[in-house]
């Protein structure tokens, strides 16, 4: 029957064509089938419509069993009408799966009755599975477009948009299919869209990426076109990345403000200001610590906070720093002193802070330095006057020793001290004999520098737990003082320059 159908000659041309074909006669049986027929059934010889040698069932692609009257080959017979290019899946015993292609065609006799028919179908498991892959890839590049919240889309060299993702459609107020296939120009203003047309003019023409930035609506958007390449080496689509910088440029914009903000205080404070590494030196300073220091920005760049540091001072320095990095205080404040450029020392009033980077690692010192040298001046003089003043409320005026309000506290102090030892204690009264005759005869000044002689012979005598006053008046103290004063007149009222005991 083959021979009837087909000479030899064009037996052997089939048999190499790289399609399967397969030739049925009238009653479906296969009356011969070429090489490639056999590779795609797996093999085997084909002996009938629907199976071969290997065995395996045809399916339609949803994966529902395709019966023998659904077969191409079958319908071509019945119905004397080609079918063409169904898609049919052969799944093998070994759990194989191929896909084909198959068209049929009635054989018909000089009399146009059906006497057999030819099958053609092609294995296209292959371009399926790339198919497949293709789909699979555009789905997921499709997820991974819409889940870029910055404006991505791709257009022609005119300007119509070819592929947009979600966020870009949306920022243009359109869905993604309603964007695709229009010029991009029509969704902006005038301006806008001239600049855009620049840009990609730009990148045709050069090949070269390009980057700006623009103002919109009320918002700023980071803009970069990239040129798209066909096969010889030509820019037939540019690529647009855009992305919405309006808060980024908020926040730099409130960053540069806090930052011209810190520099004007900085620079303008009256205080001196230092920026401190960890190790001490000095990464940045202020004027105003300049001119408390006498050095120059630059000099003190090359130097350590201890450099200037009175030697005893550094340890304390050193200690409060490390309570900063431990995190025991938030910060110190210490009084301390300087070796001034010129050699002077100054006091300072110091309060320092520790700077943590954002992973909480000690990052920097932020110190504040006043001058307080002539705040310790003036307490020094206070100090003194004070001292001063305390020695003068205590002190009899002409003789220099302690007068009667003192020489009572002071002996009160002592007598109390005496009482709770239980030890004895002494009270000396001393007079000068005729000092009434001193001050007739030679007048008060010489009775004066008399006073003050006799006063520094007692005060050279006496020890140094020994004390000495000039007394008058009455007080708690004055009993012991009448006793003594009563034992001196005894002295006197027997021949004076002598020691009495009662």
């Amino acid at each position: 029957m083959l021979g009837k159908f087909f000479p030899d000659a064009m037996r052997a041309f089939i048999d190499i064509i790289p399609a399967g074909i397969v030739i049925f006669d009238q009653e479906g049986k296969v009356v011969f089938s070429n090489n490639e027929a056999s590779r795609i059934a797996g093999g085997g010889t084909i002996k009938n419509i629907y199976a071969h040698d290997g065995g395996y069932t045809i399916h339609w692609p949803d994966g529902s069993l395709c019966t023998p009257d659904e077969l191409p080959v079958i319908r071509a017979l019945k119905s004397g009408c080609a079918v063409k290019n169904a898609e049919l899946i052969m799944r093998f015993e070994n759990g194989e799966e191929r896909i084909v292609l198959v068209s049929s065609n009635p054989i018909m006799d000089e009399n146009n009755t059906v006497e057999g028919a030819i099958a053609i179908f092609q294995d296209i498991t292959a371009r399926k599975n790339d198919e497949q892959k293709l789909i699979e890839s555009e789905r997921t590049i499709k997820s991974l477009m819409d889940g870029i919240k910055e404006t991505m889309l791709l257009m022609d060299k005119n300007g119509t948009v070819l592929v947009a993702n979600r966020t870009g459609a949306g920022r243009l107020g359109l869905t993604r299919d309603k964007l695709i296939g229009t010029s991009i120009y029509g969704h902006f203003s005038p301006k806008v869209a001239e600049l855009r047309k620049e840009k990609i003019e730009e990148v045709v023409s050069s090949g070269k990426p390009v980057c700006f930035e623009d103002y919109r609506d009320g918002f700023s958007f980071n803009n970069d076109f990239f040129p798209v390449f066909d096969s010889p080496g030509k820019v037939s689509k540019v690529a647009v990345f855009s992305q919405d910088i309006t808060n980024r440029k908020k926040i730099e914009e409130a960053l540069r403000e806090s930052e011209e903000r810190f520099r004007s205080i900085f620079e303008n404070a009256a205080t001196g200001i230092s920026l401190t590494a960890l190790d001490g030196h000095y990464l940045m300073v202020n004027d105003s610590l300049c001119n408390i220091m006498g050095y120059t920005k630059e000099e003190l760049g090359n130097m350590s906070f201890s450099d200037a540091t009175i030697p005893c001072d550094s340890d304390k320095d050193s200690e409060c720093a490390q309570k900063l990095i431990d995190g025991r205080v938030k910060n110190f404040q210490m009084e301390k002193r300087y070796r001034h450029k010129n050699g002077n020392i100054i006091w300072v009033l110091v309060n320092v802070s520790l700077v943590r980077d954002s992973r909480g690692n000690p990052f920097y010192y932020i110190g504040q330095v006043q001058d307080i040298t002539l705040r310790k001046k003036a307490e020094e003089e206070l100090k003194r006057a004070k001292n001063h003043a305390e020695k003068l409320a205590s002190t009899d005026y002409l003789t220099g020793i302690l007068n009667r309000r003192a020489f009572i506290d002071r002996f009160s102090e002592e007598l109390s001290r005496a009482e709770r030892d239980k030890s004895s204690i002494s009270l000396i009264l001393a007079d000068m004999d005729d000092f009434k005759s001193i001050n007739d005869s030679f007048g008060h000044q010489v009775g004066d520098l008399a006073l003050q002689k006799f006063a520094k012979c007692l005060s050279g005598i006496c020890r140094p737990y020994d004390f000495i006053g000039r007394h008058g008046g009455e007080g708690n103290v004055d009993l012991l003082i009448r006793y003594a004063d009563k034992a001196m007149y005894m002295a006197k009222a027997n021949g004076r320059n002598k020691v009495c005991v009662i």
